[in-house]
């Protein structure tokens, strides 16, 4: 009678190392069936890490130029607000009224912060948006 069958954890490492040989040589017999070129297939590889890499550089920069761009509208909203409300102060259409020393410089604030605003849109957000 075999006695060594009964002592499967002494012939592991030798069951091991039989798997990892024969699945070692067969895949070396596919790659050289195959004809695959192991300096070109890395190369091509190389070129796919690094034009992805590229790639989910842009999409981060054009998502964060489109973020700028939502919190550019949001203060020329902001400034137009400015504006409105001077504009309703000056019309007496206002029912709490403010000094007039803080609805001036409200109202120039409002209108600065609205064409910066627009000028930074128009000029360079979208432009950067366009390119990437």
């Amino acid at each position: 009678m075999d006695f060594e069958i009964l002592d499967p954890l002494r012939e592991y490492k030798i069951f091991e190392e039989n798997l990892r040989n024969n699945a070692t040589e067969y895949v070396n017999a596919l790659v050289k069936e195959t004809g695959v070129d192991e300096n070109a297939n890395a190369a091509s590889v190389e070129e796919y890490i690094d034009a992805s890499a590229s790639a989910d550089a842009a999409i981060k920069r054009a998502n964060k130029s489109k973020t700028k761009r939502i919190v550019a509208i949001i203060f020329m909203i902001i400034g137009f607000l400015f504006d409105i409300y001077g504009a309703l102060y000056f019309l007496e259409l206002v029912s709490i009224e403010p000094s007039l020393f803080v609805v001036i410089p409200l109202m120039v604030v409002g209108l600065i912060l609205a064409i910066s605003m627009i000028v930074l849109i128009c000029v360079k957000l979208n432009k950067e948006i366009r390119e990437r």
